[in-house]
């Protein structure tokens, strides 16, 4: 493509530019360091810090992370390479496998939101400490479930246990948001990281 077009090319993740997106007009305008998780199809995370990726040769994989399994949770994981990690356990694909055929008609009581609540819960909690960001972004098609959110902040701050060595920590209700810019944060993010290739930073 560089060649027939004749024009600058990169690629990036979706999340990233998500990430990038959210953290120049979306939830983490306004703030230095901005993580930012997809849980949908897979699950993700990125990082941008003072409105630029992370300087690493590869995409962080932090879909990857082995997570506690609820006990009353039996089912094989849908991920083909470890039993218990984030992605195998709380993307929409692995929700359906072992909770139902179409997630999206599970009631909100249904006992697996608490599961998988759980689970994103441990998957933020750890990326959390690891980044300390500002702020802790959490979008993708299976945080349409509206009431999700909320449930994954108890289990953060369940976790954290008062530990709140910075001050994001102090405030988890604020910190820990929906993506602004809903769907198009990863198309916003795209331009701006097109931008940036034709300013060459």
């Amino acid at each position: 493509m560089k060649e027939k077009l004749n024009i600058p090319i990169e690629l990036q993740s979706d999340v990233n530019v998500a990430a990038l997106g959210e953290a120049t007009y979306g939830a983490g305008k306004n703030d230095r360091t901005v993580l930012y998780f997809t849980i949908g199809t897979g699950v993700g995370g990125g990082v941008v810090i003072h409105k630029q990726f992370l300087n690493t040769p590869q995409h962080p994989e932090m879909g990857h992370i082995t997570i506690i399994r609820d006990p009353s949770d039996i089912k094989a994981s849908d991920c083909p390479f470890h039993t218990d990690c984030f992605e195998g356990l709380a993307s929409g694909p692995a929700i359906e496998k072992r909770f139902g055929p179409n997630a999206k008609n599970l009631p909100a009581d249904h006992p697996a939101w608490e599961i998988i609540a759980n689970y994103i819960g441990q998957g933020v909690y750890q990326m959390m400490l690891a980044y300390a960001p500002d702020r802790i972004i959490i979008g993708g098609g299976v945080m349409n479930q509206i009431h999700l959110l909320s449930h994954i902040k108890q289990n953060v701050i369940k976790k954290l246990n008062n530990y709140t060595y910075y001050p994001a920590l102090s405030n988890l209700e604020n910190t820990i948001t929906a993506p602004a810019l809903g769907d198009n944060a990863g198309l916003i993010g795209g331009l701006i990281f097109a931008g940036h290739i034709k300013k060459g930073l």
